[in-house]
Parts: C-alpha cells; sequence; structure tokens
C-alpha cells in the first residue's frame, strides 16, 4: 500500500508508520505547543531587552 506524504507532519506519520488518527492528533497537539512555548520565549526575552518589534 502506498500512501503520500504531502506535508512535513504527513511525512513523519508515515516514516513512524502512524495510521491512527487519535496519535496524530495527539502527536500534532503536542509538536504545536512545543513550537508556541519556544514563540513565546523567544518573544518574552526579546521583550525583557527592550528589543521587541511589531
Amino acid at each position: 500500500m502506498s500512501v503520500k506524504c504531502s506535508t512535513q507532519m504527513e511525512n513523519y506519520f508515515c516514516a513512524k508508520s502512524i495510521m491512527d488518527d487519535t496519535v496524530k492528533v495527539n502527536t500534532v497537539s503536542m509538536f504545536l505547543t512545543n513550537i508556541a512555548l519556544l514563540w513565546w520565549r523567544g518573544r518574552t526575552t526579546d521583550k525583557r531587552q527592550g528589543e521587541i518589534g511589531m
């Protein structure tokens, strides 16, 4: 069975043979949470250093 992988997350799921939608949702949720935390850390660091730009 050939599965087309068109996004980065789909590539990950294909590489790990993840087919269960529940596992996919949990994985993406953790990924997005980590990205949001990294963004927030960078933003608050910039703000403390007075370098925040809008």
